[in-house]
């Protein structure tokens, strides 16, 4: 059993999220932030939006900021089309989650490629500070590797230690951050997780400050975890 925090840490409902919704699209914003706008009272950190997104079939949608940014696309069910530019489309698995950055007014479009079924994706953006380096990775995720988390995005510099893991109902995990001035943000996929004795729900997210480790279980077989270690500072 996990056992309680005095870590200060806020909790982000799914049901208490902003929508944006049209017939053919619809997105569930964390921050309570549509993506081309700031927000700096709801961010965490350099953490500036984080959307649930649902795109009908046949249907695009573009995206531009107002600043540098680093992207994070992870489809959960079906796949998406993804065009930068001038740049090839590019699909991307529900088995796969890939990481951009985004130059300052650079636009990018996802598309849905089915003719009948919806898609859902998270789309995840960071701020960057430092020089844009212009990096992409389309990584596999390996979930055969269950009760453990899954590192990605290390090819591209300053890239924030990000991971994602499967469970089954009643394993435990721990995460040790690789520097206790850092915050954590923990976002459920799927299912439930007991941490640090708070419990988050399907779509639920959790930030965490002020800690050197996080200590987690989930409650659900399945379960799906996604986490960030972040630096505040930034």
């Amino acid at each position: 059993m996990v056992m309680k925090s005095e870590s200060p840490a806020k909790i982000f409902n799914s049901g208490r999220r902003g929508i944006e919704e049209t017939a053919a699209y619809k997105c569930f914003h964390t921050f309570h932030l549509n993506e081309t706008k700031r927000g700096e009272e709801e961010s965490f950190g350099p953490l500036k939006f984080f959307n649930d997104a649902f795109l009908s079939p046949q249907q695009s949608i573009t995206y531009t900021h107002e600043e540098n940014t680093r992207i994070i696309i992870l489809p959960l069910t079906g796949g998406l089309s993804y065009q930068y530019a001038i740049q090839k489309e590019e699909l991307v698995s529900s088995e796969q989650i890939k990481v951009i950055e985004v130059e300052k007014g650079g636009s990018y479009t996802f598309s849905n490629p089915y003719e009948k079924e919806w898609i859902n994706y998270l789309h995840i953006g960071f701020r960057i500070h430092s020089s844009l380096k212009c990096s992409s990775v389309l990584q596999n995720i390996e979930w055969k590797n269950k009760n453990e988390l899954v590192c990605f995005g290390l090819e591209i510099p300053d890239q924030p230690a990000s991971y994602i893991g499967v469970y089954e109902g009643r394993s435990e995990g721990c995460y040790t951050l690789k520097n206790p001035d850092n915050g954590v943000f923990i976002y459920v996929i799927n299912g439930a997780f007991e941490v640090q004795g708070r419990l988050l729900e399907y779509r639920d997210g959790l930030s965490l400050w002020n800690t050197t480790a996080v200590e987690f279980e989930a409650l659900s077989n399945n379960a799906i975890i996604l986490l960030f270690e972040i630096n505040l500072k930034q």
